[in-house]
């Protein structure tokens, strides 16, 4: 099966302007990704989807194709589904024809390259539909609490937010290293706004390194953690 990994990119931040050219580690976010890929044996093309002319000048660097990413895809408020369907459109234009899409952001820096191959796996083997990497919640759903003028109770019906850490039930949070999932899936789903479909099989990934960068507090957590596991 052939395998696209696409890493969105886009020009506008109104958290942190120029965020995925800001200099992480001693490279810019977008290399973060790029290099990470690079390192699978899995993956037959890496391409950027931007629609920024520093960020494309920047990909192709480091020898990485670029699909312009037209401005109503690049607001804000866009979904990054909507920007996988426009490149997998302008590849399929030209005749150009993927098995099994990988999402990588700029924004979880700190990606493992097997996480990325076993993803691949799971769907090449036919285990899964979607794979994606998760990590344990710090907080249970036990101990969750809805808050009103009418005062609180607990968020989920018949839990026991006082019995002790041990005896309360897990649960997982998506950490945005990757998302893998069949293309024909995707084109089926033409109204979906999630990028999983069918059978999705966790990763379970290092939560110690799992962060997403949204703000300046983000990147200086990031330097820290590249300074401690001395990550690259």
């Amino acid at each position: 099966m052939k395998v696209l990994a696409i890493i969105p990119a886009r020009g506008g931040s109104k958290g942190i302007p120029g965020k995925n050219l800001r200099n992480l580690g001693g490279k810019p976010l977008l290399y973060w990704p790029i290099d990470t890929a690079l390192k699978s044996k899995k993956i037959d093309k890496i391409l950027v989807s931007t629609d920024d002319e520093q960020i494309k000048a920047a990909a192709r660097l480091k020898g990485i194709e670029v699909i312009d990413r037209p401005s109503y895809l690049a607001a804000d408020n866009s979904r990054v589904i909507n920007t996988i369907r426009h490149v997998i459109d302008t590849l399929e234009d030209s005749e150009e024809y993927y098995d099994v899409i990988v999402l990588l952001e700029c924004t979880s820096p700190f990606k493992d390259v097997r996480n990325i191959d076993e993803a691949i796996r799971l769907i090449n083997e036919d285990i899964a539909d979607s794979a994606t990497t998760f990590r344990e919640s710090g907080v249970s759903p036990g101990r969750l609490w809805r808050v009103s003028l009418q005062g609180v109770v607990p968020y989920l019906d018949g839990s026991e937010p006082f019995l002790p850490r041990q005896e309360q039930p897990k649960a997982y949070q998506l950490t945005g290293e990757l998302y893998a999932f069949k293309t024909n899936l995707l084109k089926e789903n033409t109204e979906s706004a999630s990028i999983l479909f069918g059978r999705v099989m966790p990763i379970i990934t290092n939560t110690m390194t799992a962060i997403d960068i949204d703000s300046e507090e983000d990147f200086e957590l990031a330097e820290l953690l590249i300074n401690k596991y001395h990550l690259s």
